[in-house]
This record gives structure tokens, C-alpha cells and sequence, in this order.
């Protein structure tokens, strides 16, 4: 597993979507790609500590961690409660990372379909993934584990496919 700060530097310097990536679509985006890289690998690409608030899936520590690694943060306050967004920082990236590249190709992915997407799509696939169907709120998400079980009922969960007909 990678630290999360390498995850979200690499992820602040591919998204292009905006100057600001605010925290909430940093998480989406991260839970994604460790939910499927769990799936396919048996294991995630950051070492995030998930659990499920009322927001969504979060990282414990994730602003603190991203301060101290030096990742740009800023706070925004308009109007009642503060904001955090990360800076997104494109201009930066380099053809090399300490990602390995199936790694790279999973957080590519999700960053293009949430780069496609409106947030509402990103809020739907986050919130119907496995994980937060099956969980509670402040319980710890084991992304891991979860996986696993996904897998021996997957045929479970997805919706039956119609008989083909075949004429006689």
C-alpha cells in the first residue's frame, strides 16, 4: 500500500477538472479507486483508514496527514461552515510517479469518470458501491475484507439477465 498523501498528490496532479478539488470529490474519487483496486487485487492502493460518516466514506486524519506532507490545502468560508479543498495542480505532473502502473491506471480511470460526470452520478456510484450498502454510519470500512465478501455474492447482487429466446 502507498501512503494516502502520495495517492492524493498524484491525484491533485492529474485532475483537471478545477483549480480547487474539494475534499468531498478527493474522497469519492480515492474510495473508488482503493474499492477497486481491492476487487481486482485483494488489497488497496492507499493505506487509508475508511470509515462511513454522514457525508460519505472518509479517511481518519486525512486533512492533518495532507498538511503535514505539504500538500497544498486551503479552507474556504462563505457562508457558515468552512470548506477544505486541495489544490489541483496539473502543471506539476510528470510522466513518473512512485505508482506503480496498474495503480495509476485504476486512479486514471476513476479520475475520468468523475472528470465525465456530474457530481450527482460521482454521489450515485459511491453511495450504491457495496461498501455503504452493507455498512452503517461510524463504522470503520475494511475495503479488504468488504471485497472479499462482494466477490462470493456477487451473483447475488446482480439483477438476473433474461433468458434468450430461441426460436424452434
Amino acid at each position: 500500500m502507498v501512503p494516502t498523501f502520495k495517492v492524493v498528490d498524484y491525484i491533485a496532479k492529474r485532475y483537471k477538472g478545477s483549480r480547487y478539488l474539494p475534499f468531498s470529490v478527493l474522497s469519492y474519487i480515492l474510495f473508488l479507486a482503493d474499492w477497486e483496486y481491492a476487487i481486482t487485487h485483494d488489497r488497496t492502493i492507499s493505506d487509508a483508514c475508511w470509515f462511513l460518516s454522514p457525508e460519505g466514506p472518509s479517511v481518519k486524519g486525512l486533512f492533518d496527514t495532507l498538511v503535514k506532507s505539504e500538500i497544498p490545502v486551503h479552507k474556504i468560508s462563505h457562508f457558515g461552515q468552512p470548506k477544505y479543498f486541495v489544490v489541483a495542480r496539473p502543471w506539476l505532473f510528470l510522466s513518473g510517479s512512485d505508482l506503480p502502473r496498474d495503480q495509476r491506471e485504476i486512479i486514471d480511470r476513476i479520475l475520468g469518470y468523475t472528470q465525465r460526470s456530474e457530481v450527482t452520478e460521482i454521489i450515485k456510484r459511491v453511495v450504491t458501491s457495496y461498501p455503504l450498502l452493507t455498512s452503517t454510519i461510524g463504522q470503520d470500512l475494511d475495503l479488504i475484507t468488504l471485497s472479499a465478501e462482494f466477490k462470493r455474492n456477487k451473483d447475488m447482487l446482480e439483477p438476473r439477465r433474461k433468458k434468450q429466446l430461441v426460436p424452434s
